[in-house]
């Protein structure tokens, strides 16, 4: 899939299913650095961590590398056909070798502009 339609500043809102439930409201950036892709975030509550992510490298290529921690999570989304919103969830890897998913917790976003 090509990124360009992605680049830009996003707002998500989201709920991890916990007990109580964890409202989420996050900030994100889509950026373009060279020929990888960077998604930077922040939220709130203080309990969700800010994150970067370089999308890209080598085909076959695991992010963690063969020694990495073994934290299995993706996030797949479905892109509206103005290309303002994304419906979203994150899953997780369950099993010993993370080859199982299950939703980690689901979030939306909306395009605040475009890149």
């Amino acid at each position: 899939m090509q990124f360009e339609p992605l680049i830009g500043a996003w707002h998500g809102e989201g709920e991890i299913p916990m007990e109580p439930p964890m409202k989420l409201s996050v900030e994100a950036k889509i950026e373009r650095l060279g020929k990888f892709i960077v998604f930077s975030s922040a939220g709130e509550p203080a309990d969700v961590p800010a994150s970067v992510s370089i999308i890209g490298g080598a085909p076959g290529e695991d992010w963690n590398g063969p020694d990495g921690p073994g934290f299995d999570q993706r996030f797949i989304g479905e892109i509206s056909a103005d290309r303002n919103r994304i419906k979203g969830r994150w899953e997780r890897g369950v099993g010993k070798v993370g080859d199982k998913w299950e939703l980690d917790f689901p979030i939306d976003y909306e395009r605040k502009m475009r890149g």
